[in-house]
């Protein structure tokens, strides 16, 4: 992601999960039958937000509301787990 230059070993633990997720998000895979997409699983979502990228998230909140970074910057945001 890129986003993320601190401790090298919670990004590790981040990146690949988010990843993931940011690609599933973008090409949902799809049901063979009926060609619908197949909705992100809500607890996969709430693993990476809270336990995989908690404080990368966190930071990057901060970074926002510093303006250290361009708001536009949500484009990449990763998805509400509702």
């Amino acid at each position: 992601l890129g986003l993320f230059s601190g401790n090298k070993g919670n990004i590790n633990k981040c990146e690949g999960p988010a990843r993931r997720l940011l690609c599933h998000m973008t090409f949902p895979d799809c049901h063979n039958e009926t060609a619908q997409a197949v909705p992100i699983c809500q607890e996969s979502c709430r693993a990476v937000k809270s336990v995989f990228c908690f404080h990368e998230l966190v930071h990057l909140d901060d970074m926002q509301l510093k303006e250290q970074i361009n708001q536009s910057i949500g484009l990449l945001s990763l998805p509400d787990c509702l």
